[in-house]
């Protein structure tokens, strides 16, 4: 699912979210890749993916 995100410091942020329960420290899906690239494209914009608490993650579910 792609949404804004409601905590954004910057202008039009979207968060990628999972509609399953995925922890942020696991490898990324070939699906999460995929989202990715169509949210890129559409919006013409990039993503990041802060993986561990160490860079940044304060959330346990998956958000790119």
């Amino acid at each position: 699912a792609l949404i804004f995100n409601k905590y954004s410091v910057v202008k039009e942020h979207t968060i990628i979210i999972t509609k399953e329960f995925k922890k942020q420290v696991d490898l990324l899906e070939e699906s999460d890749i995929q989202a990715a690239c169509i949210a890129n494209c559409s919006q013409n914009a990039f993503t990041f993916f802060n993986c561990g608490f160490n860079s940044g993650a304060s959330i346990l579910h998956r958000h790119l």
